[in-house]
């Protein structure tokens, strides 16, 4: 029979110290992650779940996520200096993708968003190939 493990550690609610020493050990193991996964692989599988009928706080999370991915991966294919057009891509799928000025995709007679995420997920892979 497996001994289930206590927390050794006492948490202190009311000390914020100790969330900043929670986040930052999370945080380092999650840089020590392949960043290929994060910024080409994850947001290709969400932009699919996104064509599926999900909630709207997930497109709201999804803005949020693409958004982020896309400002890391013009930013890497700029300093590349030979991918320039590959940055321009990215920096335009973070202004389309931005949770601060909302692009509404398509109006009542016609939804084009399942058009603009097959074309970002496209998009995703091309540069996934380019980075290889």
């Amino acid at each position: 029979m497996v001994e289930k493990k206590e927390n050794s550690k006492n948490f202190d609610i009311k000390n914020f110290g100790q969330y900043f020493d929670i986040l930052k050990k999370y945080l380092t193991k999650l840089l020590q992650l392949d960043a290929k996964t994060y910024f080409f692989i994850v947001p290709g599988i969400l932009l699919l779940v996104g064509l599926l009928p999900v909630p709207d706080i997930y497109f709201a999370i999804l803005r949020i996520y693409l958004f982020v991915s896309a400002l890391v991966l013009t930013y890497k294919f700029y300093i590349d200096e030979k991918d320039n057009i590959y940055a321009a891509i990215f920096a335009g799928i973070a202004v389309i993708y931005n949770p601060i000025f909302f692009i509404k995709f398509g109006n009542s007679e016609i939804n084009t968003g399942p058009i603009i995420f097959v074309l970002t997920i496209a998009l995703f892979v091309l540069g996934y190939k380019k980075i290889e």
